[in-house]
């Protein structure tokens, strides 16, 4: 058996047998005080993809520059609905900060997943593992089950059954991890509260080049001058990523739209329902402070007079 493949099984071992951790650190305290063990030295996730509930896939890995708590958990499990209160009042106070919840629902279909955030109203996100490899390769025995994975991408700790996160030690240990290094050049994105799109303010416009570098330049390219024949549709449907410069259309729409085709998907600003828009939901990626800097940082490479048109154009949604 490998080491990738024993890191839960370790942890819940560790747990049953009760026993004691080394102090590794400040926050060291705080793992203890959730009945959580520490790894020492942390193990690197896994680059294995989960199916969302809208159809789409998501990395495990395409968390990495932020704090994730990932729970696993199913429908049926009353201590998982006891989580669930706290977990997203947890993910409500430091979404911002660099915090994403990943909850792994296991076995289950998206129907069932769905019709149970609805009714519990939780808005962190929600990913499938119909055939149980993801809980397999972290050795999850049972649900519920917690991993947290630090900003580089490594697993440091976890573990099985229920924890209180609305306690004191549970704000704390999120705190100190999000605290510590291993952020890319996004943390600004992070800890900032914007809610508009500025391509005037030179911090938000650094921090949204940073995020754009990252998640967008592949598609988009890294000039903002989008795929090849942007305006063909492709043999599978849709059309290549277009420019965001101004030999595009962006500036054409206004930010809210803009807002919500990067964090939705861009079918969500389609109104064609017949067309099948390939730009993938960014919200369980990106915070809404880093969807507005990569914004501000695409206006800023407009020039005047584009820039001056956009805004009427969001003169007029408001």
């Amino acid at each position: 058996m490998t080491r990738r493949m024993i890191v839960g099984f370790l942890i819940v071992c560790t747990l049953i047998a009760g026993h004691t951790l080394v102090a590794l650190g400040a926050d060291a305290a705080h793992f203890a005080a959730l009945q959580l063990t520490r790894l020492d030295p942390a193990v690197a996730l896994p680059d294995r993809r989960a199916p969302t509930l809208d159809g789409q896939e998501v990395s495990l890995r395409s968390f990495q520059g932020k704090v994730v708590l990932i729970n696993f958990w199913t429908t049926w499990c009353s201590w998982c609905r006891r989580e669930r209160p706290a977990l997203e009042a947890l993910y409500t106070q430091y979404q911002d900060q660099g915090l994403v919840i990943l909850a792994v629902n296991i076995g289950e279909t998206a129907a069932q997943v769905n019709a149970y955030v609805l009714q519990h109203g939780l808005s962190f996100p929600h990913v499938l593992d119909p055939d149980m490899q993801v809980a397999a390769w972290f050795g999850v025995r049972g649900t519920p089950s917690n991993f947290l994975v630090d900003r580089s991408g490594n697993i440091v700790g976890g573990g099985s059954g229920y924890r209180d996160w609305a306690t004191p030690a549970a704000h704390q240990l999120i705190a100190s991890l999000l605290v510590q290094g291993g952020a890319p050049a996004t943390e600004t994105a992070r800890t900032a509260s914007w809610h508009r799109a500025d391509p005037t303010h030179a911090e938000q416009v650094q921090a949204g080049q940073a995020v754009y570098a990252q998640h967008c330049a592949v598609c988009h390219g890294a000039n903002l001058e989008g795929q090849p024949h942007w305006k063909q549709t492709l043999p599978t449907g849709g059309l290549p990523a277009p420019p965001h410069d101004a030999t595009g259309h962006t500036w054409h729409h206004a930010d809210t739209l803009l807002f919500k085709i990067v964090k939705f998907g861009g079918q969500s600003g389609v109104a064609d329902p017949s067309f099948q828009s390939n730009m993938p939901a960014f919200q369980h990626v990106l915070s809404n402070a880093e969807i507005w800097a990569v914004l501000a940082f695409i206006k800023s490479r407009w020039p005047p007079k584009i820039r001056t048109f956009q805004d009427r154009v969001n003169a007029r949604e408001q």
